[in-house]
């Protein structure tokens, strides 16, 4: 990527570039560098400009991979987006790292802000055209091509176009203790009823597997999730 832009500075103004993205030092400079000028200069004019804002920052061996890279300026709009994406996942990784050492409320609320600023940042999905996406609402007009979803109970499936929809973030939100989590165990388990082979997978921050499973086995049952802690104990014969 720097090999683009110290071939064509102007492309900095194509694209959002944060110095932060770069592990090495005089790189962190460089890009900052670029954002202050804007791009309105040459390569000649960049590196000298460089060199008097900041003397002694990149030496001839720091410009050599940069010149050297084995690129083409058309892929540009690619390394920005590889770049980005890495550096908001190690991020992510990092935090979680963090929270797993230290389980603080700190901790916690700095690693959902950076894992959110991953999704936020992902740019993974495939680009799609005007063209594409004509041809796409035709082909649902005039030949029936249908979104398949997975089926709950049907006012969610109504009200969500006929199923939970790939590509979607559903949020569940209500007050602490009014039943969230049993109202997602509740869904999984009745898409499991309506689609035997859907692959579902459950993560949660408060609870453990086993804790999971519990809940999954009370609602299945009827039997208190409380009561499956410690069964012989709490369970009769005939329960």
């Amino acid at each position: 990527m720097l090999y683009c832009l110290t071939q064509q500075p102007k492309l900095i103004r194509s694209e959002w570039i944060s110095p932060d993205w770069f592990d090495y030092k005089p790189y962190q400079t460089l890009v900052k560098y670029l954002n202050d000028v804007g791009g309105e200069l040459d390569y000649i004019q960049l590196r000298d400009g460089f060199t008097k804002a900041y003397p002694g920052v990149m030496s001839r061996e720091d410009w050599e991979p940069i010149l050297t890279a084995d690129v083409t300026v058309g892929n540009f709009s690619s390394w920005v987006k590889v770049i980005r994406n890495d550096f908001y996942r190690k991020r992510a990784q990092e935090s979680a790292f963090d929270f797993a050492n230290d389980p603080s409320d700190e901790k916690f609320h700095s690693m959902l802000i950076t894992a959110q600023d991953a999704i936020s940042n992902d740019s993974s999905d495939t680009e799609v055209t005007m063209d594409e996406l004509v041809q796409d609402m035709h082909e649902r007009l005039t030949e029936g091509k249908l979104d398949v979803g997975i089926k709950t109970y049907a006012p969610i499936d109504k009200l969500f176009g006929d199923g939970l929809m790939p590509g979607r973030l559903i949020t569940i939100g209500a007050r602490p203790a009014v039943g969230k989590s049993a109202f997602a165990i509740n869904l999984v388990l009745e898409a499991f009823k309506r689609q035997p082979d859907v692959t579902i997978d459950v993560f949660s921050l408060e609870m453990t597997n086993r804790q999971n499973y519990q809940r999954l086995v009370a609602s299945i049952t009827g039997i208190p999730s409380s009561k499956l802690v410690n069964p012989m104990i709490d369970l009769s014969d005939a329960r």
